[in-house]
């Protein structure tokens, strides 16, 4: 069952318009299913909507994550890690992926999180690059996601 957890419900960024209203964000809705958010297609989070997060009990969230480097309409690796923190649900999985790396690196990036074991865990310069401002600490669960997937979520 979808329901509002709040009238004003939480909004997120996605890219920007062009035309008459350039240069304004474009905004799509992030979902609250009981203990889940899910949000997709975001390049942003305003801070009224991180006030609005803050105030739900989280078990899982489903955040975007289209590629290690920035987008223009998407989250890239940094800003994904960013609002994960922020967010600070048990779990997380990110999902919209590109192509640029495999599903195997994705886990490779969850790990190192993890773990905080950057170094051992295989990863590619590339991402290593993407992740340099990254901070270690704290560590964190975070999975790509995946078709097929089956999450439980206790209401």
């Amino acid at each position: 069952m979808l329901s509002p957890v709040y009238a004003e419900r939480p909004t997120v960024h996605h890219g920007q318009f062009f035309g008459e209203q350039a240069g304004e964000p474009y905004i799509s809705m992030g979902l609250s299913i009981d203990r889940l958010l899910y949000i997709s297609d975001a390049s942003g989070i305003p801070e009224d909507s991180y006030k609005i997060i803050s105030e739900l009990k989280l078990d899982i969230l489903i955040l975007d994550c289209l590629r290690p480097r920035v987008h223009t309409s998407h989250f890239g690796l940094a800003q994904s890690i960013e609002a994960t923190r922020r967010i600070n649900a048990p779990k997380t999985y990110f999902i919209g992926f590109a192509h640029d790396i495999t599903h195997d690196d994705w886990e490779k990036i969850g790990g190192a999180l993890e773990s905080g074991k950057w170094e051992e865990a295989g990863l590619s310069k590339a991402i290593m690059d993407a992740m340099e401002h990254v901070p270690r600490e704290p560590r964190m669960r975070i999975r790509p996601s995946y078709d097929g997937l089956l999450l439980r979520v206790e209401a």
